[in-house]
């Protein structure tokens, strides 16, 4: 097979029978080494036997041809001529290589909308098509970004989870369980990341967000199970730095930076934030400059020019701040946006991916009140000076989630004014215990924002905290509700309490539970299942998306910076109004376009005389203005510098009787004429013009070949341009 550069993609050609020129030679992707399909003359069949080729095969019926071996030590191009020549042969061309379009086959893959938009409806919400990414056509270019590792410093990952257990990054140079810090680095055992929260070598996900962030970067592609991340292949690195209740230090996300970028992360992916500017935390981003971080924005609905989000409003370079997108193109409601420090846009709602199998309960601390009994909640009711009441807090048949019995203030009778009804569990141990959630059914029905429900947790049974203040109705019907209640993770005597407030005026109903649990992560492989996905809101969400693209940008060119993968990024995403004086680039992110590195789809070539060339292309982008390269006996020129939409060139100072190639470069979205492998065609002009006669039965004489030198001859120094390119501010884009 032909070694053509990774950067060119296949194309599909329409090749024209007759041609009033000499030879013409074509690229137009991979084909079978050595091998040709030449289509014979009427009668011709006879002459491809005595030709000295070997003929392979041979395909009879409407679109007759012979599949021919060219001769030992012939080129193809020498040997796509010299059949060509033969009075027999009406057409010849390689045997080309198709490839089917890149599309998983994971099962919920058209939930996944970020990746591939037709409109679809997605968790009950309608899209726009073409509100996307454009993964699903970058795929056609590489799906595999494991030569880059990604570092997400979050809640950590759940490295079992089967769709994410292939991606997750090893240290090599540690031997797992011996106790030693084999590799000299610092922390023992790190196999596969670091816990800063316990300074431990086990970054589980024990809340559900870092692997929701991890999956949309590199949950595996095409494995025929739940979904896929941008990148079908990658290399993530769990770092934990925020507990179970989502939260961590300054400290502790530092010495995760300084870890990631000392174990070779080229991308970090940061969905964390806050108001507060750490010194520290911006000098730990300045000394990594060729560490791209890709930063959540922040999910206040405020404009961070006025109001910063720390990490993403730090001004280095190097970071990419990220807003959400909608399935039709808006900026989401909750985002965070600046003209000057948001950078892009991705899409960050109904975003599915990856998360921590189900949830078990905790032994002793699970109550459904269905045996007639309180199972040891304590009731009470106060009045409005703290003073003890008769007490009516009770379990009811009135109204339950599971038969037949519920807690309620007030069974049978409207809650009263005044009053403070209280119901407390028994002791529940979480000894060891870590991303406790009280989990609970809830029919509800107070004055709204007035008569409030308090669901509160004790590590002692006297200091309560609220984990949740509750009002309004559920109109009559019970609701699952959750908190998050790992604040009490470790300890021996946790309780839960719900208290319900009422003023002095306007009397409802009152709260009724039911099927009240205390909740922990479930860590172990054999309790995965295909249920082990969810949607997620939130710039967190975004931001991988970006990650992920990030890395399938740098996978294909490892020789840019961080720097310049960023601009790539910005500057090649697709213009969305929504973004328009929201961000600094007003663009959402467009992965084939930030891959892509020529638009050319098709370029075909007519020496029609012994001085002119006609050349004619192809451009399905239409945003890309051209460049038309010449090269004859190793030197290249450029002779023509042509405006967007341009299809066709004519070369009228082509040199007679020479192999002369071709190449038309595209400009990118950024400005950038790409340095990579620009679509070429060689041309044998002849000395005076030739007119090949149409032969009985129609049909010219045409060959199409593959160009023989594969790199611009320019390809060092462009390189020497590119790795030169002044550094910028990064708010100077």
């Amino acid at each position: 097979m032909n070694k053509i550069s990774m950067f060119l993609m296949a194309v599909f050609l329409v090749v024209p029978m007759t041609l009033q020129a000499a030879v013409v030679q074509q690229i137009s992707g991979d084909y079978v080494e050595g091998e040709l399909l030449v289509v014979p003359k009427p009668g011709g069949m006879v002459a491809a036997a005595t030709s000295g080729y070997k003929v392979l095969a041979k395909q009879e019926g409407k679109t007759s041809f012979l599949r021919m071996k060219v001769k030992s030590g012939q080129s193809m191009l020498s040997a796509m001529n010299a059949l060509a020549a033969q009075p027999w042969v009406a057409h010849v061309e390689p045997n080309y290589i198709y490839k089917a379009t890149a599309m998983p086959n994971d099962t919920d893959y058209g939930l996944y909308w970020g990746l591939q938009n037709t409109g679809q409806t997605v968790n009950g919400v309608a899209g726009i098509a073409g509100s996307d990414m454009s993964v699903s056509k970058a795929w056609d270019i590489n799906t595999n970004c494991a030569a880059i590792t990604v570092a997400v410093i979050d809640t950590g990952v759940d490295y079992n989870h089967p769709d994410l257990s292939a991606s997750i990054w090893n240290n090599a140079a540690e031997t797992a369980g011996n106790g030693i810090d084999d590799d000299g680095n610092g922390f023992i055992d790190d196999i596969r990341g670091w816990d800063f929260v316990q300074g431990d070598n086990d970054p589980m996900d024990f809340a559900h967000h870092g692997t929701h962030v991890a999956g949309t970067i590199g949950a595996s592609g095409n494995n025929t199970i739940g979904g896929t991340g941008v990148c079908w292949n990658s290399t993530i690195m769990p770092l934990r730095v925020l507990g179970s209740t989502g939260s961590g230090s300054t400290a502790d996300i530092i010495a995760a930076v300084n870890y990631a970028v000392a174990n070779g992360a080229k991308i970090i992916n940061m969905s964390l934030g806050g108001p507060n500017y750490s010194s520290l935390m911006n000098t730990a981003i300045a000394n990594a400059p060729n560490v791209l971080f890709v930063i959540a924005a922040g999910n206040s609905a405020a404009d961070n020019d006025v109001t910063p989000s720390y990490p993403a409003s730090y001004n280095q370079p190097n970071i990419i701040s990220v807003a959400a997108t909608t399935q039709t193109d808006g900026l989401a409601s909750f985002s965070n946006y600046g003209l000057t420090s948001v950078d892009v846009g991705a899409p960050g709602t109904n975003i599915r991916s990856t998360v921590p199998p189900a949830r078990t309960a905790v032994a002793g601390c699970n109550w459904n009140f269905d045996n007639a009994t309180l199972q040891g909640w304590t009731p009470a009711t106060l009045d409005n000076l703290g003073a003890p009441v008769v007490n009516t807090v009770a379990i009811t048949t009135e109204a339950a989630k599971s038969p037949s019995y519920s807690l309620t203030d007030s069974p049978g009778a409207l809650y009263a004014n005044n009053r403070s009804y209280r119901a407390t569990s028994p002791v529940c141990n979480l000894t060891g215990v870590q991303g406790a959630v009280l989990d609970y059914q809830l029919k509800l029905d107070s004055e709204k924002f007035i008569d409030k429900l308090w669901v509160e947790v004790s590590s002692n049974g006297t200091s309560w905290t609220a984990l949740n203040a509750l009002s309004g109705t559920t109109n009559g019907s019970f609701f699952p509700f959750e908190s998050n209640m790992a604040s009490l993770d470790g300890y021996a005597a946790a309780q839960v309490r719900f208290r319900l407030d009422t003023d002095v005026s306007v009397i409802n109903d009152g709260f009724h539970v039911d099927d009240v649990q205390v909740t922990v992560p479930n860590t172990a492989v054999a309790a995965h299942s295909a249920a082990d996905y969810a949607f997620l809101n939130g710039t967190s969400m975004a931001t991988p998306n970006v990650a992920g693209v990030a890395a399938l940008v740098w996978t294909m060119e490892p020789l840019l910076t961080a720097v310049e993968v960023k601009n790539r990024l910005m500057n090649n995403g697709d213009t969305v109004a929504a973004l328009a004086g929201k961000t600094v680039s007003g663009r959402r992110v467009n992965a084939l376009m930030s891959m892509k590195i020529r638009h050319v789809t098709a370029l075909t070539a007519n020496a029609g005389s012994a001085s002119q060339v006609n050349l004619t292309w192809s451009d399905t982008i239409n945003e890309a203005a051209y460049l038309v390269k010449r090269t004859v006996s190793g030197v290249t020129s450029t002779i023509a510098t042509l405006p967007a939409n341009t299809v066709s060139y004519s070369d009228t100072q082509a040199p007679a009787s020479s192999l002369i190639t071709y190449s038309v470069v595209a400009q990118g979205r950024d400005g950038r004429f790409p340095i990579f492998s620009p679509l070429s065609v060689d041309v044998q002009t002849p000395a005076a013009p030739v007119v090949v006669p149409a032969p009985s039965g129609g049909g010219g004489g045409c060959v199409m070949g593959v160009q023989q030198n594969e790199v611009d001859p320019l390809f060092p120094v462009l390189i020497v341009l590119a790795l030169g390119v002044l550094y910028r501010r990064r708010r100077n884009i």
